[in-house]
């Protein structure tokens, strides 16, 4: 987290000021998606090898959805946050699924996972898009379907051994995450402004300490 102890921050490739508050949003976003599409290879690789970490990658890639959660209470409050806690995580619970499904090879259930795989993600994107007027359903689906052929690719690469071309596709993979990130926090910050710079305001009920994924398997 960037230390606030000025007003703002000149970023001259852009030509204009960013207050450490933005700044902080936006790296936050990037960090997040980083994780995700990093875990997930982790995920992918401890599958394929069945290694011993398994369980222990499992575990902390399902951390990941309430590390959203406490990012977008702040903008958002429980109810919305919670719903995109849940649904990132049917997201990564489809991934989990249709990378077993590639390493039995059972063609009819990898087609079938693929398919519920783009549902998840168009349930994201329709959900998530209407909370913001600087976000946009199709670019998020967009966004979201270049990240999941790039994973399904990750996936064939590295059950296939070729090592040189699953390292090259995480590659391009974590520049589309990082992209996803930006366009997340760009939106936050852009709605934040418009809102006078204020969070939501959350009603009387108290928030849960620890949020729980409603569909993870």
């Amino acid at each position: 987290m960037v230390k606030k102890n000025q007003e703002t921050l000149p970023i001259p490739e852009i030509g204009y000021l960013i207050t450490y508050e933005q700044l902080n949003i936006l790296l936050e976003f990037l960090r997040l998606w980083s994780q995700l599409a990093m875990w997930t290879r982790s995920l992918i690789l401890s599958t394929v090898n069945d290694t011993g970490n398994k369980t222990a990658v499992v575990n902390h890639l399902y951390t990941i959805p309430t590390e959203f959660y406490r990012a977008l209470r702040i903008f958002y409050g429980t109810a919305i946050s919670q719903q995109i806690l849940n649904l990132l995580t049917n997201f990564i619970t489809a991934q989990w699924r249709l990378i077993y499904a590639l390493k039995e090879g059972n063609q009819q259930l990898v087609d079938e996972l693929t398919v519920n795989l783009y549902q998840t993600a168009d349930a994201f994107a329709e959900y998530i898009a209407p909370l913001n007027v600087y976000w946009d359903v199709n670019h998020w689906k967009s966004l979201l379907y270049q990240y999941i052929r790039l994973v399904i690719d990750e996936m064939v690469a590295m059950m296939a051994g070729d090592h040189d071309k699953e390292i090259e596709i995480h590659r391009r993979l974590d520049d589309v995450a990082e992209i996803i990130g930006s366009y997340m926090a760009r939106g936050i910050i852009a709605r934040n402004l418009a809102l006078g710079g204020q969070g939501y305001q959350e009603p009387a009920a108290s928030e849960p300490e620890n949020p729980v994924p409603e569909s993870a398997e």
